[in-house]
């Protein structure tokens, strides 16, 4: 969404692009949007149902395999692509829709200090005890913030909760 010093006509300031439409938070980011007169590009994740089937050790090999490689990879490069292609179109800035799930665990955070956005989840221990999820968020987000810090992109981060 634009403000005043953007540039661009009217038309690019009515224009925002969600991606993760199909997700919890994007659906509700497009109806906002939508509703405020936006006109709203959005893009989904190609969604592949995996089998259920009963958890044995061997099929929980491949499921560990399979987390690492449809969550952490496609995390971080579709992170970076979304991060290029913005900054290749002149986006002025990017919101990032990260997690908490990126701040939390962090052993090493003082108690008695609030979790802020200097707070790391610890992708060692994510991955010790196979948070997946958590691992994607965390290292999509560092990768994010070092592509901005990089090439100059206006960014911000919303990380909610579960």
């Amino acid at each position: 969404m634009a403000s005043a010093g953007d540039s661009g006509g009217a038309a690019s300031r009515d224009l925002v692009c969600v991606t993760g439409g199909s997700g919890f938070i994007g659906s509700w980011l497009v109806r906002l949007l939508l509703d405020r007169g936006y006109t709203v590009h959005g893009t989904v994740k190609n969604i592949t149902l995996y089998p259920v089937a009963q958890v044995d050790k061997s099929f929980l090999g491949s499921l560990i395999l399979l987390f690492q490689n449809e969550l952490l990879e496609p995390a971080v490069k579709g992170t970076l692509n979304v991060l290029r292609t913005a900054k290749d179109c002149g986006v002025g800035r990017v919101v990032l829709m990260s997690s908490q799930a990126a701040m939390v665990p962090n052993p090493n955070w003082p108690a008695d200090k609030v979790i802020d956005d200097d707070s790391w989840a610890d992708v060692e221990l994510l991955k010790k005890v196979q948070f997946w999820y958590s691992v994607s968020k965390t290292l999509a987000e560092k990768a994010a913030w070092d592509f901005a810090a990089k090439e100059g992109l206006r960014m911000a981060v919303l990380n909610p909760g579960m």
